[in-house]
């Protein structure tokens, strides 16, 4: 190969990296906005849970759940699932009941028997959301 084809097999390898390169980059930048965008999506919805539910919780701390949801979105392996599922996942795997006995470890059997209510409540709200969307 003569100096000059060696000059343009570079050339060509290195315009084949540079346009690999910005395509991978291209991709991640689609990644992070589509994240963000879906960050957004459940900080709107968990306004609007806030604004419906506030004034019907007694038990459920929002401040522990809005926690729970941005240590979600923040975990490496982020899964995007519907808000609805979020809150069912916080209350059935018992998380919801850790943070509401940190707050409350003296609590009464009414008190818990009221949590466990408040609890129904919401999976029953949010497992009908989910239904009539599927």
């Amino acid at each position: 190969m003569s100096f000059s084809e060696n000059l343009k097999y570079a050339e060509g390898a290195e315009r084949a990296r540079d346009l690999a390169w910005e395509r991978l980059c291209d991709e991640e930048d689609q990644a992070i906005a589509e994240y963000k965008e879906s960050c957004e999506f459940l900080e709107n919805e968990f306004k609007e849970f806030k604004a419906k539910y506030e004034n019907q919780l007694k038990y459920i701390s929002l401040e522990d759940f809005h926690n729970y949801l941005i240590d979600r979105y923040e975990e490496a392996d982020f899964d995007f699932k519907s808000f609805e599922s979020i809150v069912l996942d916080y209350i059935e795997d018992a998380k919801a009941w850790e943070d509401w006995e940190k707050k409350n470890p003296d609590y009464t059997d009414e008190e818990e028997k009221g949590f466990d209510k408040e609890c129904d409540m919401i999976c029953d709200k949010m497992a009908a959301i989910l239904y009539k969307e599927n």
